[in-house]
């Protein structure tokens, strides 16, 4: 089976990611999709013998050279900072049935003991299997993709397209919009008919820049209209949200998780462009 991988500046966790892709799939080739690393990206995917492919496009389009490099049936999507879980292939193609065009696995941040202590907590909570649905955003870092689902997708690199794009499918108020490029992803194959489904299979999600995506969540909001008090709100609510489950928690780090992805945000949006041409 292909797998894609968007890099870009993905030196410290690119190895680990490569060596779970080595454990978990039987793979035909590893597709490196590189946004112009200046770090040692490069060399260590070379030395996995992977295919790059380079571009200056933001992270949508890098995904859409990645698709159509691909020459199997079944392809992964993986982000560079993600360690699947052994047999992952094997795992999530037992949950691929015939009207299924996407299978999502969950991931497990690595954050302070506490807090994934809560996380694992919650997750006992929610259901073994969850169908997303149109209007929905899955997630592509840790996915299984039928090739058939995605054929005649064009992933636009400007991320106010993707938006108007989705907006033609569904109503999608820009508060709940997400800037990512897996909504588009997601709409696209549920709107042809295919199923998207997020299964209980855990990978270990590395996080060395928490406070960088963060801001570019932040900025990417902006881009697509959320006005500063929308932040405002999300931020007040991050706030309560952190201290009720830090107090349930009797942990002062899950407050500050909760309240700097908030700030974070924020200052995402008050320097959007910084980060304009990342999407």
């Amino acid at each position: 089976m292909d797998v894609v991988i968007p890099t870009k500046n993905s030196g410290n966790t690119l190895r680990h990611c490569l060596n779970g892709v080595k454990r978990g799939i039987n793979i035909n080739r590893i597709i490196i999709v590189d946004n112009y690393s200046q770090d040692e990206t490069l060399t260590i995917a070379r030395e996995y013998n992977c295919l790059v492919i380079q571009s200056e496009a933001g992270l949508g389009y890098r995904r859409q050279l990645g698709i159509e490099h691909v020459e199997t049936d079944f392809f992964a999507f993986v982000d560079s900072d993600i360690i699947l879980v052994p047999n992952w292939q094997k795992i999530m193609q037992g949950y691929m049935r015939p009207t299924v065009g996407a299978v999502e696995g969950n991931n497990l941040p690595i954050y302070p003991p506490a807090l994934k202590k809560y996380i694992l907590r919650t997750l006992v909570n929610h259901p073994r299997l969850e169908e997303v649905k149109i209007g929905e955003r899955g997630n592509t870092s840790n996915a299984l993709i039928r090739k058939e689902a995605v054929v005649g997708i064009k992933i636009p690199s400007n991320l106010l397209l993707r938006k108007k794009l989705c907006d033609r499918i569904i109503y999608t108020p820009p508060e709940s919009f997400c800037p990512f490029e897996d909504h588009f992803i997601t709409q696209y194959i549920l709107n042809r008919g295919w199923r998207w489904i997020r299964v209980p299979v855990f990978s270990l999600h590395l996080k060395p820049n928490f406070a960088k995506n963060a801001q570019w969540v932040g900025s990417g909001r902006r881009i697509i209209g959320v006005e500063i008090t929308g932040i405002f709100k999300h931020l007040v609510y991050l706030v309560f949200h952190g201290i009720q489950s830090g107090l349930k928690m009797r942990s002062m780090n899950i407050m500050f998780i909760h309240i700097s992805e908030g700030l974070n945000n924020l200052i995402g949006w008050l320097k959007y462009n910084k980060f304009e041409n990342t999407f």
